[in-house]
């Protein structure tokens, strides 16, 4: 373990064929570290989830633009609207063109209090809406855990990633100096705190706050939470 007195970009890290995680580690004091991840999705629309933490604006970037090029982003997906999650969003947005911002009618609103983003260029989502971007279908789900109304995550077909604030993996003493992920077909039966249909249909799981990122297996049923209550729903396969 490595402690950390300052913010800190890790390098980028291949979770999946098409997704990459962006780690990075806040310390916290007399507590250690909190790790703030965000996603880079590689697809015909190409999509991040989050856009991290201010404080480290040029690290995020470079390694954002290495996986991505402005011109090429498409969407971004917000989890939440938390200063961490959405500190660079201007910033991608200026030199990225083409890029829409999805969030909820929550999401939008504390974006607007804190001056954030640009209203024109929002894609708000209805409840249980699922949104297609390439060959993808976007469907919204409620983690495990959750700290506000306005916080959701992702699944997608055929892959799925998410962010769960899980209460073991919220804080470590210090930031892992060895980062290690499942083997690819490992089953996905470590989710054991959240509902148990959340599990069905996944193989893949990567564990961590904001860095779980789950594969699912073909013939899967997304699952669709809302409010704490999940139900499952079929779609087909993108």
């Amino acid at each position: 373990m490595m402690t950390i007195d300052a913010p800190l970009q890790g390098a980028a890290q291949q979770v999946t064929d098409a997704w990459t995680a962006l780690r990075s580690w806040m310390p916290v004091p007399g507590m250690g570290a909190i790790p703030i991840n965000a996603f880079v999705l590689r697809d015909d629309e190409p999509m991040r989830v989050d856009t991290g933490l201010g404080a480290l604006s040029d690290e995020f970037l470079e390694r954002l633009w290495i996986e991505i090029g402005p011109a090429e982003l498409r969407w971004i997906w917000l989890s939440h609207t938390d200063a961490d999650h959405i500190g660079n969003l201007d910033r991608v947005l200026k030199v990225a063109p083409n890029a829409r911002v999805i969030t909820n009618f929550l999401g939008a609103g504390k974006m607007g209090m804190m001056g954030k983003g640009d209203p024109a260029r929002l894609r708000l989502l209805e409840p249980g809406e699922v949104l297609e971007i390439g060959r993808r279908r976007l469907h919204q789900i409620r983690p495990p855990y959750y700290d506000a109304p306005r916080r959701w995550d992702c699944l997608t077909r055929p892959t799925a990633c998410s962010s769960p604030q899980t209460p073991s993996a919220r804080f470590s003493p210090a930031r892992p100096s060895v980062l290690t992920t499942f083997p690819r077909r490992r089953s996905a039966t470590g989710l054991s705190a959240g509902p148990r249909s959340m599990r069905r249909g996944l193989r893949t799981w990567i564990g961590g706050r904001s860095a779980p990122c789950w594969e699912a297996s073909s013939g899967s049923t997304p699952t669709m939470c809302s409010r704490g209550t999940c139900r499952s729903r079929t779609a087909s396969a993108g």
